[in-house]
């Protein structure tokens, strides 16, 4: 005869485990509470020396889209041996009629972005942040990242939003302008050599008549 519990047991411990795991249990009941950073576009292909602008878009959900949004703040990390954060823009979506503070800081591979409302809560999904990549121009052909990490948004009632965050790709091609010169020099002397052979057979042709 089998003990009451005994084939109860695996429900038992899922539940037990999932208890054990409060976030769980949040996000499982609540996914729409949780917002989402993304950078569009995801990738971009950009050659040594050439730069492009990406918009840092924010999408809220749960009380951050009834009550607003009053703070964002970003960290944007990269390989300084590649890659350079050369400008920050605010994007607009948290400002929507109020005015916004804006505190940014750097190093070397990092760049720290506060934004601050000073009224009210900014609420729905935008761009919260416009960002200039630039490639060094000895970068190594290859994949680099441009993250987001470090994120924390503020609802106007003191809450922070968990928040995910994706990063960006920036895929570094070849430099073949050194490639293109050398082919046209090449080009070059090859036309000089048709030319002086050319020459030579005319001035024989000459001689022999």
């Amino acid at each position: 005869m089998r003990r009451p519990l005994d084939g109860d047991r695996p429900v038992v411990l899922a539940v037990v485990a999932l208890l054990a795991v409060p976030g769980a249990v949040a996000v499982g009941a609540g996914s729409d509470t949780v917002g989402i950073l993304e950078y569009d576009p995801e990738t971009v292909e950009l050659a040594p020396g050439e730069e492009e602008t990406v918009e840092l878009a924010l999408f809220v959900g749960g009380s951050a889209r009834n009550v607003g949004v009053d703070r964002v703040n970003t960290t944007l990390t990269y390989d300084a041996e590649a890659l350079n954060v050369t400008a920050t823009e605010p994007g607009g979506w948290l400002a929507d009629g109020a005015g916004v503070g804006v505190e940014t800081e750097r190093e070397a591979g990092a760049v720290w972005v506060t934004q601050t409302r000073d009224r009210g809560g900014a609420t729905g999904n935008g761009t919260v942040l416009s960002v200039t990549v630039a490639v060094s121009e000895t970068a190594t052909p290859g994949s680099y990242t441009l993250a987001c990490g470090d994120t924390s948004v503020r609802t106007v009632d003191g809450h922070h939003q968990h928040t995910f965050t994706d990063n960006a790709t920036v895929v570094v091609a070849e430099n073949n302008a050194d490639d293109s010169l050398s082919g046209r020099f090449t080009l070059g002397v090859g036309t000089v050599i048709a030319l002086l052979v050319l020459a030579a057979l005319t001035t024989d042709r000459v001689r022999s008549e």
